[in-house]
């Protein structure tokens, strides 16, 4: 498939950014969740040839929703042809801190991906 835009994905078909572990943010997303559904942002994540999705942003949100338990989350999709345009490889782009994650999404012509990271970058800060 070549998603692109937001659409509604099962949680198993991603792979989350990053492990969180216990953390209260988590916790209180959980209950939210639990109470109130998905209100949050979508996920940022990648499509992969392999029929997965890796993410990019939203670790906690992926966990919450994980542990709620919901089994799809809306996600901002970048298409298997648009990352493969780009030329950037997600091993070196999820290591990298969120400033610089927004500028490689940006130089590699993915600025609807750069400015959702942005926005994330703008709500923790």
């Amino acid at each position: 498939m070549n998603y692109q835009g937001i659409v509604n994905i099962q949680i198993d078909e991603i792979d989350r950014l990053s492990c969180v572990g216990s953390d209260p943010k988590r916790d209180r997303l959980i209950e939210s969740m639990r109470r109130d559904g998905w209100k949050g942002r979508p996920l940022l994540v990648v499509e992969f040839e392999d029929g997965r999705f890796r993410a990019l942003t939203g670790s906690h949100r992926y966990d919450a929703a994980k542990k709620a338990p919901f089994t799809e989350i809306p996600c901002h999709v970048i298409s298997t042809n648009r990352w493969s345009q780009s030329g950037l490889s997600y091993d070196h782009i999820r290591i990298l801190p969120e400033p610089q994650r927004v500028a490689a999404l940006r130089a590699a012509g993915l600025a609807d991906a750069a400015d959702l990271c942005q926005q994330e970058i703008d709500l923790h800060w």
